[in-house]
């Protein structure tokens, strides 16, 4: 289980671990004036630790010193046991000046109050070590990569709290300094979601786009289709990527289907009381049961939505931003982006996510957009100006053409493998309704040609998700996913972990599967139904 989080003086999130400093009651502040004890303590440090805590934690804390004083050996800690129940030990641990630990985990988490001195954690979070104050409570997660050290002239003092009761022979696994290093793995690369004026989101009396819409999945073995849905002239188009042309006038939407998995056909309309389907430009239209009405002119009218904030789209371009906004579909969010314009004040939708299925393949809802609520994405590009239904073939070709998007494969080109070893970021965009979009790092590891002395994160992918930056209400402050790789000692598994803001506790959920290998696009029978490549001419 690998977790963590920090609390500055204001409350802001900026590193890993749990920091809270500058809560202290001023009875509990040091006189700076003190000249405190003699030795190569400061005054600020020793008055603290014997002016605040209890009498009996003063006088261990001075024999524990005294034991760094007469060994032999240094730098080596000295610690003491001060309790003991079913779940969790504390004790209390000094550190001698120049004690280093270099990068590692513990298979216990540990809860910390620094009593004396001033502690360095370093971590794959920070630029620069993490120094802590007198009086700071720290929390370590389990399995969190870290070093840690005392680069003052004092002795350092803490009060450790550990949890579960650690196995002392096993506490303590030593990692590969990379893991605890910003420059190997740095923090998440994402666009800030700013808050913005939203800009009007209404369409023109007269519209022509494109989109590119992406299936919930492909047609499922272990599903009974009925008979009624397989005789649907949509039902082929549900299940493959498919490319549309569109065009909007008079109160009818005009829709041309083309799959990229088959190439089949279908031209649709939607008017204010019924929707007709025909599969040639020349045949006559025929009323079909899809369940759909036509849109309003803003897609967003009466439907309660939030706006979220604006940013591009993970540096699709960094000239487009949008305004994200997300409605309520039961417990869960659809998600809508619209392109900025800030010329005319008006955006215009260019992507949509829904996260829950039709109830059948062909069978829509009245209050959900016609067409889009069938697939889980939808990529939409709007043309400069309107294009009639009866040219929607031609526009739809023409515009693939000019965007460099290709259906199938043509070029044969292979499957992408994972690295070994890589980190990305995301913006990932939850599907409950609550939740706001997460900031995430991943990092992946796969090591090959192991042996009996492999260790548990040769073969690692940890997802860390930050809650703390567009989800303030939520108590979760990180979350992170942890998934084990198969290697010599065990198969693979993998852990949720929590790090809970309120209680300053971590949960660990065990999950029942673990790290996919580099190829895992192959193994899970995965194939390229689309290519879009650079146009030509465009430089």
């Amino acid at each position: 289980c690998i977790s963590g989080c920090t609390y500055t003086r204001d409350g802001a999130p900026d590193s890993l671990y749990c920091f809270k400093s500058g809560n202290l009651e001023p009875s509990c502040q040091a006189d700076p004036n003190n000249e405190g004890l003699s030795g190569n303590m400061s005054p600020y440090q020793t008055d603290f630790l014997f002016n605040t805590y209890p009498d009996d934690l003063q006088r261990i804390a001075k024999e524990l010193i005294s034991k760094l004083n007469g060994r032999q050996t240094r730098p080596a800690t000295a610690d003491v046991l001060i309790s003991l129940s079913l779940t969790s030990v504390v004790e209390m641990v000094a550190i001698p000046p120049g004690w280093k630990e270099k990068c590692h985990m513990h298979t216990s988490s540990a809860s910390m109050l620094l009593l004396m001195g001033e502690y360095s954690f370093i971590t794959s979070a920070q630029k620069e070590p993490l120094k802590i104050k007198p009086g700071a409570q720290v929390f370590t997660p389990q399995w969190n990569p870290h070093a840690e050290a005392n680069e003052g002239n004092s002795p350092v003092v803490i009060l450790v709290k550990w949890s579960p009761v650690p196995d002392r022979k096993n506490l303590t696994t030593y990692v590969d300094e990379s893991l605890c290093s910003n420059t190997e793995l740095p923090d998440p690369q994402v666009p800030p979601l700013k808050q913005l004026n939203p800009q009007r989101t209404g369409l023109p009396e007269k519209w022509s786009a494109i989109a590119l819409l992406h299936p919930f999945s492909t047609v499922q073995n272990c599903t009974d289709y009925s008979a009624e849905e397989t005789a649907n002239p949509f039902f082929k188009f549900a299940f493959q990527i498919t490319v549309a042309s569109m065009s909007w006038e008079m109160n009818n939407l005009y829709i041309y289907l083309q799959g990229c998995g088959d190439g089949a056909n279908l031209w649709i309309r939607q008017t204010n009381t019924q929707t007709f389907y025909r599969t040639s430009d020349t045949g006559s239209w025929t009323v079909i049961n899809l369940n759909w009405a036509l849109p309003d002119s803003d897609w967003l009218l009466n439907k309660n939505a939030e706006y979220v904030g604006s940013a591009p789209l993970n540096w699709m371009s960094t000239d487009k931003v949008m305004d994200w906004w997300k409605v309520k579909d039961y417990n869960n969010s659809i998600w809508f982006w619209y392109e900025r314009n800030e010329q005319t004040n008006r955006s215009k939708p260019f992507r949509l996510m829904y996260s829950l299925q039709p109830t059948t393949s062909t069978l829509g809802s009245k209050d959900k957009l016609a067409l889009f609520q069938m697939f889980s994405f939808s990529y939409i590009v709007f043309g400069e100006n309107y294009v009639t239904y009866q040219k929607l073939p031609d526009y739809l070709n023409s515009s693939m053409k000019n965007y460099g998007l290709t259906c199938q494969n043509p070029d044969n080109w292979p499957l992408f493998e994972w690295p070994t070893s890589l980190a990305l970021s995301s913006l990932d965009i939850p599907i409950d309704a609550p939740s706001n979009p997460i900031p995430t790092k991943v990092t992946y590891q796969w090591k090959t040609n192991l042996t009996s002395k492999t260790n548990r994160f040769d073969r690692v992918q940890i997802s860390r998700f930050t809650f703390n930056a567009y989800n303030k209400d939520n108590d979760i402050f990180y979350e992170e996913a942890i998934l084990f790789g198969p290697n010599c000692e065990q198969y693979g598994k993998g852990f949720i972990i929590n790090d809970m803001k309120t209680t300053w506790e971590s949960t660990c959920i065990p999950l029942p599967l673990g790290q996919q290998p580099p190829n895992w696009a192959a193994l899970g029978s995965g194939k390229i139904h689309a290519v879009i490549r650079k146009p030509d001419g465009t430089g």
